[in-house]
Formats: C-alpha cells, structure tokens, sequence
C-alpha cells in the first residue's frame, strides 16, 4: 500500500513538473531546431562554394542561389530557411553583407536570426532576438558552428574581416 502511494504521489508531481515545465523544454526544442536549419544552411553555403570557386553566395540573392543549389530539395530548403519559433514569413535568417569566401576566419558570422525577408543581407541592424523572448539568437560561423549568443554578447560578434586576415593565404 505504502508502494501505490510513493508511486502516485509521483506521478502526480511529474505530471504538475511536466505541466510547467512543457513550455520551457518546447522553447529549448525550437531553439534546437533553430540551430539545426542554421547548421544545414552553413551545409549548402558549404557545398555552394565548392562549386563556386570558393566564394559564398552573393548575399543579396542568397536564397535565390541556395534554392537553385538544391532544387531537387526545393521542400527542405524552405523549412530550413524558417525558424521554428517565427511566425510568418519564408526566411527568418539574413546572411552577413560583407563578401565572404573559404576560408573565412573561423569566428565571423554568415548568417543569423533577422525578421522575415528574402534574399536579407546586414549585420547587428538587422539582427533579431525576437524568436527566443529576447534571450539571444542563433549565429552561423564561418567555420559551420551555430552557436545561441545571449542578448548581452551580441555586441562580440565579428562582421567584417580585417585587413591583416584578408590576406592570410
């Protein structure tokens, strides 16, 4: 008898945790699922640049060439292209303006969270943290790593290549 009552007051608290809890581990969820389409973006950029001398795509039409890149997974492409945690729009990421090729210094952003738009092309301006209740957003390096930066260190991020890096071999 005193096993049945362990056993229900157990579930009982597991299910009042999972009640307040659900929210936080769908938000972590998405979150995850943010980085993940950034990790498959940086995949294609990847294999874009393979076929194209090195260079990434030209970030004004970015999507454009992506979609052409992968037309046989025209379907995936555009998930990829939406944050789980946004509610409109066909592409929630934006790719940095400057010009980038490979290698690029491993820690300069390619792409990021930004409000919806096609083809977006910026930097810190265009940035949004709007998808994760203003905790952060998801960055894609140069060197493929997606990172979640926290509101309070966006100001670290590296846009612009610097002279003395440009001209590493």
């Amino acid at each position: 008898m005193k096993r049945l009552i362990v056993i229900s007051v157990l579930v009982i608290i597991t299910a009042i945790g999972y009640k307040y809890l659900r929210p936080t581990v769908q938000r972590k969820y998405r979150r995850l699922l943010c980085a993940s389409n950034l990790y498959g973006l940086g995949q294609v950029i990847l294999y874009y640049s393979e076929d194209y001398d090195n260079n990434f795509p030209t970030p004004t039409k970015w999507c454009d060439l992506l979609i052409e890149k992968e037309k046989n997974e025209t379907e995936l492409m555009k998930r990829l292209l939406r944050c789980p945690d946004a509610s409109e729009g066909s592409c929630n990421y934006a790719m940095n303006k400057e010009k980038l090729d490979t290698p690029a210094p491993p820690d300069i952003v390619v792409l990021f969270e930004a409000h919806p738009g096609w083809n977006q092309s910026g930097g810190s301006e265009i940035l949004t943290t709007d998808y994760h209740q203003g905790k952060g957003c998801n960055v894609l390096f140069a060197d493929l790593q997606v990172e979640f930066v926290k509101t309070e260190d966006l100001g670290n991020l590296k846009w612009h290549i610097a002279n003395n890096e440009a001209e590493k071999p």
